[in-house]
């Protein structure tokens, strides 16, 4: 190989990632599993580092943090939707405008939501509510930044920018670690590591988006006085829509952890604890996996848009996702020995209830799939029949006897049967309304 060849290799392996979703997904798996650890190491530091009573009130207050940012994801799909659409019909340069105009609409409003939640913490506070209104407020402000941070990640995906995309992640979890790890050691309480994640956050939030750039008349009212033809994404925007997508992947998540939901009712405290040891890395997977919807999605609403076939690209998106889950619910499977037996193993975990969960989870990190590509078809009603679902699961384990196992043999034939009874009902409306609009649509004139 001679030198120049050599100086090449960057661009052919840039060009031959482009050329395929498996090698696309891979590489931004393994640039996203280290961001994935990196936000593990900076709890595990924290149980190191702080007192046994700081540290219950630094994961509780992690915790609370994650549970308000949940609802990021379900931004995610819809404003990615919107901005992937507008750059397949009118180009990248206008997707970019539409994405700053969404970072503007974050940043400022959520500014509004978080300065009046530290305002109602503060007055609580003040008169006599039990708790730090430090921590409080630095709650408030980690949820805005992230929140901010995620458009982000909405805007590179919607253009195509998946390997910055994960360079993007892996930059935002390796400069919140480093700012939660100083803000831990320098001041050593829980309002410091707070603060350090939430103020290093702001680093690839600046890096990206440049912000000072936006600050003007427009910063609260982003499509003010748009010039003609330029609100393309605001077209898009609406309320129905998000309600929609919202009540339906809230209906996934709810089906997705069904099991863990029912054994905090129905198992004895004991055997809880050895169902959900055993749930932890199952869950986990869901997680691991989700990178992979954030390549398929916006690739599948940019080739709609833009009128293209999606077959193919929808089977090696199947293939993708059942490998990789299937690749990483066997490496834990062989792994589960030491996990769930030796010292630094996870307390109460139990090897059999472990497989079956991973047998279930393949299933729901596909159910994931077919979910985010009937929103990318804009189908958006279908996910609303997995009600469907958790109700004949009610009626099934209402005869399963109550123990760890059985319970989650009773959850793998759930997900499974859920799967299978989407797929039927996604298909048979996909077949309905081609059949229609073949019937409505204008007949060729006969040749002459």
């Amino acid at each position: 190989m001679q030198f120049h060849d050599f100086l090449k290799m960057p661009i052919l392996w840039s060009s031959s990632l482009n050329a395929s979703v498996v090698r696309r997904g891979v590489a931004l798996l393994a640039i996203t599993g280290p961001a994935a650890l990196l936000n593990l190491g900076l709890s595990y530091l924290a149980s190191k580092t702080l007192s046994a009573e700081d540290f219950g009130i630094y994961y509780t207050a992690i915790t609370i943090i994650n549970v308000a940012f949940a609802p990021a994801t379900i931004m995610n799909m819809f404003f990615t939707r919107a901005i992937t659409t507008v750059g397949a019909e009118h180009g990248m340069d206008r997707a970019t405008e539409s994405a700053e105009k969404v970072f503007r609409l974050i940043s400022s409003w959520g500014a509004v939501a978080a300065l009046t939640l530290i305002s109602a913490s503060s007055l609580a506070w003040g008169l006599g509510a039990g708790f730090s209104v430090l921590v409080a407020c630095a709650i408030a402000f980690v949820v805005y930044i992230s929140y901010c941070a995620e458009v982000g990640r909405i805007s590179l995906q919607s253009n195509g920018r998946f390997f910055s995309l994960g360079i993007f992640t892996l930059g935002w979890m390796t400069s919140r670690f480093i700012g939660g790890a100083l803000g831990i050691y320098m001041l050593n309480n829980v309002w410091g590591g707070l603060v350090g994640i939430g103020l290093a956050t702001l680093a690839p939030i600046v890096v990206l988006f440049k912000p000072w750039r936006m600050v003007g008349s427009r910063f609260f009212h982003p499509w003010a006085k748009e010039r003609g033809g330029d609100s393309d994404l605001l077209s898009m925007i609406r309320i129905s829509s998000f309600l929609k997508l919202s009540v339906g992947f809230l209906l996934f998540m709810v089906v997705a952890n069904a099991d863990v939901l029912l054994a905090y009712v129905v198992l004895a405290p004991e055997q809880l604890s050895v169902y959900s040891a055993s749930a932890v890395l199952p869950k986990g997977m869901l997680v691991l996996t989700l990178p992979l919807i954030q390549l398929l999605f916006p690739l599948i609403v940019g080739e709609r848009a833009s009128a293209r076939p999606t077959r193919m690209l929808i089977l090696r998106g199947v293939f993708l996702t059942v490998g990789i889950s299937s690749a990483g619910a066997l490496m834990i499977f062989l792994l589960s020995e030491p996990l769930c037996s030796s010292s630094y193993g996870i307390a109460s975990c139990n090897g059999d209830v472990m497989l079956l969960g991973l047998l279930a989870i393949v299933a729901m990190c596909t159910l994931r799939l077919a979910i985010a590509i009937d929103y990318a078809s804009h189908l958006d009603l279908i996910p609303l029949t997995l009600i469907l679902s958790l109700g004949g699961g009610m009626a099934l384990i209402a005869e399963v006897s109550w123990s760890p196992t059985s319970l989650a043999k009773g959850y793998v034939f759930f997900s499974i049967a859920t799967l299978i009874g989407y797929g039927v009902v996604s298909l048979a409306v996909r077949l309905i309304q081609r059949r229609t609009l073949g019937k409505t649509s204008p007949k060729a004139p006969a040749a002459n």
